[in-house]
C-alpha cells in the first residue's frame, strides 16, 4: 500500500515539488498544498477536513491546480515547509537582543536560555506554526517540518541589503546564532511536529545555503520556473532530492506504513 503524505508550504515548496515531479523517490506519495506567503493562514480545520476559506488562498490554489479541500485521513503524514520558519528570525533576534557576556550597547542584555525561549515565542506566531497546530487538534499521523532553507551565500557580500547577516557573520557569531535557532525551533514545535534542520552538508558559513544548492533557484507556478536572476532567498530541485532523502530517513524511522519494505 502506497504511503501518502500532504505538503503543505509557501513558495518555499518549490524545490521539493520539482525534485518529486522528476521521480527522486517512489518511496511514497506526496500532494502539494502551497501559496505564497502567508496565504496558508486561510486554510482552516473542522471535523476532520481542511478547507480553503478565504478568496486569496482558494484563487491561488485553483491557478496552481492544488487541492482547495480534503479530508486529513487520506494522508498518512504532513509535511510544512518553510512558512516563516527561518534563520531570518534568529539573525533579527540577535541583532535586538544581546547575549551574555556580548558587549550589550544599546540592546538588552539576556542569558542564552531567554534569548531562545524568546525565539521559540516568536517562531510559535508564525505560519508554519499555526498549520502544525491545527493539523495535530484533527490527526494523529507525522507531522514533519522542512523549515526555509538558508539564503543564498551572497547575503553576505558588502553590496547585498541583508546588513544583519553580515554583522553576525563579521562578529564570529554565525555558529551559535544558528545552533540557537535550530534548538529554538524543536522547543516551539515539541508535541506537534518533527523538525528536520537543514543537513550541515548544505550550509556554508554557518547562516547560508551552499550555491549547490542555491543556484538556479525555483519559483511556485504550475510549470517549473526558475526564480528572477538575482533571487537569494529560495533552493534549486538539488535541494528538494536533498528533502526527499530526509523525509524517507524519517519516515522508515518511524515504520509510517513500513516505507520502503519489501
Amino acid at each position: 500500500m502506497t504511503v501518502r503524505g500532504c505538503v503543505l508550504g509557501n513558495s518555499h515548496v518549490a524545490c521539493l515539488r520539482a525534485a518529486w515531479e522528476a521521480g527522486a523517490s517512489s518511496a511514497f506519495s506526496l500532494d502539494f498544498v502551497a501559496a505564497h506567503a502567508d496565504k496558508l493562514d486561510g486554510l482552516e480545520i473542522a471535523r476532520g477536513r481542511a478547507i480553503a476559506r478565504t478568496e486569496p488562498l482558494r484563487e491561488t490554489l485553483k491557478k496552481l491546480r492544488m487541492r482547495r479541500s480534503f479530508q486529513l485521513d487520506e494522508y498518512d503524514f504532513f509535511l510544512i515547509i518553510g512558512c516563516q520558519i527561518s534563520i531570518f528570525r534568529a539573525v533579527h533576534a540577535s541583532l535586538a537582543m544581546a547575549v551574555w557576556p556580548e558587549e550589550p550597547g544599546d540592546r538588552p542584555l539576556v542569558s542564552a536560555a531567554c534569548f531562545e525561549a524568546a525565539l521559540a515565542d516568536a517562531l510559535r506566531e508564525t505560519t508554519g506554526w499555526r498549520l502544525a497546530s491545527l493539523l495535530r487538534q484533527g490527526t494523529e499521523a507525522p507531522i514533519f517540518l522542512l523549515p526555509t532553507p538558508r539564503p543564498h551565500a551572497a547575503v553576505l557580500f558588502p553590496e547585498s541589503r541583508f546588513a544583519g547577516f553580515r554583522r553576525v557573520s563579521r562578529d564570529e557569531r554565525g555558529a551559535w546564532v544558528a545552533a540557537a535557532y535550530e534548538r529554538a525551533c524543536a522547543a516551539a514545535f515539541d508535541g506537534l511536529a518533527d523538525v528536520l534542520h537543514q543537513p550541515p552538508d548544505t550550509v556554508i558559513r554557518d547562516l547560508c545555503t551552499a550555491p549547490a544548492y542555491s543556484e538556479g533557484s525555483l519559483m511556485l507556478a504550475v510549470a517549473q520556473r526558475h526564480q528572477r536572476e538575482g533571487d537569494l532567498l529560495h533552493a534549486n530541485a538539488a535541494y528538494g532530492q536533498v528533502q526527499l532523502a530526509q523525509i524517507s530517513t524519517a519516515l522508515a524511522a518511524g515504520a509510517v506504513g513500513q516505507v520502503g519494505a519489501t
